[in-house]
């Protein structure tokens, strides 16, 4: 049920775009991609892409950070689980914001200058494929239990030659 209401806020977040008729065909790329310079587009879609997500995310890490300073010193184990959740969280918070510092900097580039223009699409979608990559990876860091479903699995996929 998340998930079709997630996907339905994000139809709605663009739909300025749409009226703005922002998005265009791009030639170069054979695609259709918010032009670069369309600038009330291009703030607009880095505000909800960037910005809501890192204000969020960045919320929740403050909200947890001031639960576990108020718990006491009988819950220590709980609380001590709570600080390796925030690490987590601040950790994951820290690659997203890593990963789109290089496109919010060539977005902001673009406008006064032709640097990276012919690119710029294609680094955009190296961007995104790469963060995902570097997500998916912190899957496994982040969430024990997927770990421990991994390396069950490479042991029980080994096997054993036995000479008859």
């Amino acid at each position: 049920m998340a998930i079709p209401i997630l996907w339905f806020i994000s139809f709605l977040f663009m739909i300025p775009i749409h009226f703005w008729h922002d998005i265009q065909f791009i030639h170069r790329e054979n695609v259709c991609f918010i032009a670069i310079h369309r600038a009330r587009g291009f703030i607009w879609s880095n505000m909800i892409i960037y910005g809501i997500s890192i204000i969020v995310i960045n919320i929740i890490y403050i909200r947890l950070t001031h639960f576990i300073r108020r718990s006491s010193m009988v819950t220590f184990t709980r609380t001590k689980r709570d600080v390796i959740v925030v690490r987590r969280i601040a950790l994951v918070v820290g690659i997203l914001t890593l990963m789109g510092i290089p496109s919010v900097v060539l977005k902001l580039m673009l406008p006064f200058t032709n640097v990276g223009k012919p690119l710029f699409y294609r680094s955009q979608n190296m961007v995104i494929v790469t963060a995902m990559i570097v997500l998916s990876f912190m899957l496994v860091y982040v969430t024990p239990q997927v770990k421990k479903v991994l390396i069950r699995n490479r042991k029980s996929t080994t096997t054993t030659w036995t000479h008859t």
